[in-house]
């Protein structure tokens, strides 16, 4: 804006319309200087649109249609998918204790690959016959280049022992549950099996589905068990047998022979594909010609892995197909091609199977689209109400019509950029609406300001944008500027935020188009700019009467209360400086204390039980079906009553022996059930509640080491409190979780409170005796022995219908079963000396853990607790540990320290992002402003409202019941860049006033009773829009809530300090300005106008107010 200079032409007399609105004649007052000082392209293009309307129904038209068929093809899911930045080292290492898996296969790859660029973490578990080791990269690494370089390292490691198999090396990716098909029915495990491997494969072959697994059966092996005895009385050890198995069972080519007439391959077959064909096999040849069978000293048999994997859907025994998708793939339409193949495969199966489809996750994402679909309609209806009654019905239809022409613009970034259509984008868009109409808001009432003053159409159209443009453009790039540190938030939050700012801005730079190139042609050809006479129809008279009545308000209520605040202006800065200071208090104090999300309801809710390592599997399967029956008991409890007819659970799937998890455990010590819930929108009842519920039905699980219920959803999952104690000793950092879970425990709601440290199986540790070792025994013997009989020797693998069947020898079960059968055991040694087991060996009872993690190369125990929300807060539990309890509990041990991790450690990286993205945000529109207004002082004027604004969003959380959020503060700065834009109306009237020659309280006075229907129209647009989001209380939306309290709750109440304060800041700034001039320059006191380099005149602010008030 420029600061002197003549006029090209003089303001007319100020009408009624134009006094409510805030565009009168200061608006052409801007018209300054000469012509050639405005964007020359801009006022072309404005030209071109105006006088060829068909160019700007052209360009809308191709917009939309672009965005209707973005919208038709972009991929939908319930939230965006992102990497983790992990990869993973699996080791499987059968028959090995966690110490042992720890030594010898964890420790050395951590060693190998720890100082790889773009590893910030190794985290690591060693568990009974497998080990992990997990690589946290760094937000920037390039994840293909670590991959490599890990796999190299681990190539390197040489000292990985002889009987584990051979490293995987993988990138760790999350993948979506599409849908689940059970298979159920009381039929035997191997028709289950082949059946759902049959499901399996016919699915992979439908369009567009690539992702499956089973759950809920064993993998198939061919089991040769030979008894002690037996290989006594033959003179065998496992050893010979496996090598006659693995040399009678192969195909092998040979090579070619090449004869003159043609090339013949050569091939030997033998391999035995079934376990009868192995009976007939020779394991031993006598010299008198008989041989000795297979069959003859041992049974084989088809079955599956010796672990108890159980599965129940309903009640009937069951396997489960999971469907996922990539990232490229549309939910939707995953689920409905598995919905019609299920139907149909139906008919072909037997009667005693049933499949059905359960855990859709369309399902949510249609109730959760529908929801927010519908309060979206239900706040655009509510903002064109407003502005219809504000405004012409006319014009505020062709203000609304630049919602889809932004949403379209939206539509078709999200598209070409790869984004898609989940609860963020679609929240993104609800709120931007209001933020869209402003800017039209503005640049229609300029051009009617213009037209009723008697220009022609053209003229009225395009002096009208030039007026209000760069304000405008200035105003749209303020609130982008103020999303813009959403997109560099580090973490797990920032990847999974970062939609939502890419679809504002898209939104607004489309919305900046549409309202510059698009509406003023609109508005010229159809927007009855012709103003006729006076005429006396129902719609004139309404609309003189609202002017009046608005009229009246402003110079009856609001106009006294503003010069009451001009008057007594530091009066009214100290109160609002109270209120900021409330603000700090309310969060400092914890009345607000900060989470990481305000989680959705689901449709899945699980319950899971581990128990103590060893646990006799007819245990884990009493407590299974204690949970199953404690889940069916839901639909009886008439608390539970849904809000629509049928049953609150409508399936139960049931499992035991394993957890499917994002790292998947196995152990017969793990119980889990999950129930799928009738849709939230469909029930209107609270996850807490349902678990509350369920956890009662229940009751105590006295074997149990962890019992948690909650919400199923895509692992990794942080807990609200997670506290990581390392240390080099196990005992001292067990000692120290069980101090911790005490204090823990004491807090009032807090439950689950559990660590990772379960205590393993009872250990037979067997030593060598020295005088074994005299008879030519060594360990390897004893260790290779007792392995091949307990856990069973492999003696080949093969590849049979598409899956891989071990054939492994052992001892019978019944050798297996009782202690009395090691006395049984003879060791032999190379030279065919048989040892007996108690002489060969010493024998030691003792307990070590399930598990053994590491983080960085120090040994790790984690404490987890879950928190009831309507009573408990994470963060002031752990302000209330970590000052002295923490502190103290590690220093009683030495070597160890502690790292508070889970979703605190989230919100930690979220916020030290956030915190500097905020400032260069608000760097930004300070250069932004500073530009615009051509003045260093005035964006710290506009900027003042920021922290006001803050405070209405902080103080909407108190009333709504909300605990701050990510999502609340990510709202929060959105509500700066709007709070801005409405402070730039306020500072810009005032500006343009001192340029016709008011004095500058004439134009503070002026410019609240001028602009108080555009300020508060534009905000009441916004806030509308956002109120059936606020209100929502169907639970699929709760995450997003917090947002839109930020937004409107903040926005609502700092309209009301920018019509009352920000005037009075504005006189506070020109007070200071004034007594620094006087103090450094000296002279007389300088008055008002001085100071003020847009003024033309000077007078006493004091005596202006003052007679103003009179």
């Amino acid at each position: 804006m420029r600061t002197g200079g003549p006029r090209s032409e003089v303001c007319g007399p100020k009408s009624a319309v134009m006094r409510r609105t805030g565009m009168e004649d200061a608006r052409c007052c801007r018209r300054r200087d000469a012509p050639g000082r405005r964007t020359n392209l801009m006022r072309t293009l404005i030209t071109f649109g105006v006088r060829n309307p068909v160019s700007a129904n052209v360009l809308m038209l191709c917009l939309i249609a672009g965005g209707f068929y973005a919208a038709r093809h972009i991929v939908r899911e319930r939230y965006p998918e992102f990497s983790i930045d992990r990869i993973a080292v699996e080791v499987v290492y059968p028959g090995a204790g966690p110490a042992d898996v720890e030594t010898g296969v964890c420790t050395p790859i951590e060693t190998a690959i720890e100082g790889i660029d773009g590893i910030r973490e190794l985290s690591s578990v060693a568990s009974e016959g497998h080990g992990i080791v997990v690589a946290f990269l760094n937000e920037d690494a390039e994840t293909m280049r670590v991959l490599d370089e890990i796999r190299v390292a681990v190539d390197q490691v040489d000292s990985l022992p002889a009987e584990a198999e051979e490293p995987v090396v993988r990138e760790m990716v999350l993948r979506t549950g599409v849908v689940n098909l059970a298979l159920s029915g009381d039929v035997p495990e191997s028709v289950l099996r082949d059946v759902a491997r049959e499901v399996e494969r016919e699915l992979r072959s439908l369009p567009g589905i690539s992702q499956t697994a089973i759950w809920g059966v064993r993998d198939r092996e061919i089991l040769i068990e030979v008894k002690e005895d037996t290989l006594r009385a033959y003179a065998l050890s496992f050893d010979e047998v496996m090598r006659a198995v693995a040399s009678n069972s192969l195909d092998l080519p040979a090579g070619v022979l090449r004869t003159a007439r043609e090339e013949l391959v050569l091939r030997v077959t033998g391999r035995r594909m079934r376990a009868s064909e192995y009976e007939d096999l020779v394991v031993l040849s006598r010299p008198d010609g008989t041989a000795v069978r297979l069959g003859q000293l041992a049974t084989v048999r088809e079955t599956f892995e010796d672990t108890a994997i159980e599965s129940r859907f309903d009640g009937a025994h069951c396997a489960v197909i999971a469907v996922y998708k990539t990232p490229e793939q549309d939910t939707i339409l995953i689920s409905n091609a598995v919905r019609e193949y299920a139907a149909a495969k139906q008919g072909e199966l037997p009667p005693a199977l049933k499949l059905s489809a359960w855990a859709d996750g369309s399902t949510e994402i249609d109730g959760r689209v529908r929801m927010l679909l519908w309060n979206g309609l239900q706040g655009v209806a509510l903002m064109v109400g407003a502005l219809a009654f504000f405004m012409r019905p006319r014009v505020a239809l062709w203000v609304m019509t630049g919602l889809p022409v932004a949403y379209a613009g939206a539509l078709l970034v999200m598209y070409f950029t790869g984004h898609t259509i989940n609860i963020l984008s679609l929240f993104a868009l609800i709120m931007v609406s209001g933020m869209i109409d402003d800017d039209a808001i503005v640049i229609s009432e300029s051009i009617y300001a213009r037209s009723r003053r008697g220009e022609d159409a053209d003229t009225a159209t395009i002096e009208g944008v030039m007026d209000v443009a760069m304000p405008v453009v200035a105003s749209s790039f303020t609130t982008i500027i103020a999303f813009i540190p959403l997109f560099f938030i580090v973490g797990v939050m920032g990847k999974f935020v970062r939609e939502a700012p890419l679809v504002i801005i898209a939104a607004l730079v489309a919305s900046l188009v549409e309202v510059l190139l698009i509406l003023p042609p609109h508005l010229r050809h159809h927007g009855g700019l012709a103003v006729a006479g006076a005429g006396a129809t129902a719609r004139s008279r309404f609309r003189r009467a609202l002017d009046g009545a608005m009229e009246r308000v402003i110079d009856r209520v609001y106009a006294p209360m503003y010069r009451f605040a001009l008057a007594h202006r530091y009066a009214f800065l100290s109160g609002a400086t109270a209120l900021v200071l409330i603000g700090v208090g309310l969060v400092a104090g914890g009345r607000l204390p900060l989470v990481l999300l305000s989680s959705d309801d689901n449709t899945i809710l699980r319950a899971r039980v581990e128990l103590p390592e060893g646990t006799p599997a007819d245990v884990s399967r009493r407590i299974v079906s204690e949970l199953e029956a404690g889940a069916w008991a839901l639909n009886a409890d008439p608390d539970l009553k849904p809000r629509r007819d049928g049953e609150l659970v409508r399936h139960v799937y049931a499992t035991l022996g394993a957890w499917n998890d994002f790292l998947p455990r196995r152990g017969n010590n793990l119980c889990e059930v999950k129930i799928e819930l009738m849709p939230p929108g469909q029930r209107w009842i609270r996850d807490r509640d349902i678990v509350d519920r369920w956890r009662r039905a229940v009751g105590d699980i006295p074997e149990a080491t962890s019992f948690v219920v909650e919400p199923d959803g895509i692992a990794p999952t942080d807990r609200p409190i997670e506290i990581r104690l390392l240390g080099p000793d196990l005992d001292d950092l067990r000692e120290a979780s069980e101090r911790l879970q005490e204090r823990l425990a004491e807090f009032s709601g807090v439950r689950s409170v559990y660590d990772d440290m379960i205590a393993g199986k009872r250990e037979l540790q067997v030593s060598l005796r020295s005088e074994a070792r005299m008879l030519g025994l060594t360990v390897a013997d004893v260790a290779t022995q007792l392995r091949q009989g307990y856990f069973g020797g492999e003696a080949l693998r093969l590849q049979r219908d598409r899956e891989e069947v071990q054939v492994r020898v052992r001892y019978p079960l019944d050798e297996r079963q009782s202690l009395s059968a090691l006395e049984n055991i003879r060791f032999r040694t190379t030279a065919g000396t048989e040892v007996p087991f108690h002489e060969a060996v010493d024998v030691t009872w003792v307990r070590g853990p399930a598990a053994i993690r590491h983080e960085n190369g120090m040994r790790k125990v984690e404490v987890y607790a879950d928190l009831d929300e309507r009573l408990a807060n994470a963060e002031q539990i752990l302000s209330h540990l970590t000052p002295a309890f923490l502190p103290e509990l590690v220093a009683a041990h030495p070597g160890m320290r502690f790292r508070i991790a889970g979703q605190r450690q989230l919100v930690d990286e979220s916020l030290r992002s956030l915190a500097v993205g905020a400032a260069i945000a608000m760097a930004g529109m300070y250069v932004m402003l500073a530009v615009t207004l051509g003045s260093y002082y005035q964006p710290l004027i506009i900027m003042s409202a920021i922290p006001i604004g803050l405070v209405g969003s902080l103080l909407g959380h108190v009333v709504m019941g909300f605990d701050l959020s990510l999502m609340s503060l990510f709202g929060m700065l959105g509500l700066a860049g709007i709070v801005v834009n409405n402070v730039l109306v306020l500072i810009d009237f005032i500006n343009a006033r001192l340029r016709q020659g008011a004095t500058v309280i004439e134009a503070v006075v002026e410019s609240g009773k001028a602009r108080f229907t555009a300020v508060a129209l534009t905000s009441i647009t916004t806030v509308v829009g956002l109120i059936p989001v606020s209100l929502d209380t169907s639970g699929e939306v709760y995450s997003v809530i917090p947002m839109a309290i930020s937004l409107g709750f903040g926005l609502t109440f700092s309209t009301v300090v920018t019509l009352v304060l920000v005037p009075a800041i504005y006189l506070a700034f020109n007070d200071v300005r004034r007594a620094g001039r006087w103090i450094f320059r000296g002279g007389a006191y300088p008055s008002p106008e001085e100071v003020e380099h847009f003024a033309a005149r000077g007078g006493d602010v004091d005596a202006v107010a003052a007679g103003g008030m009179t």
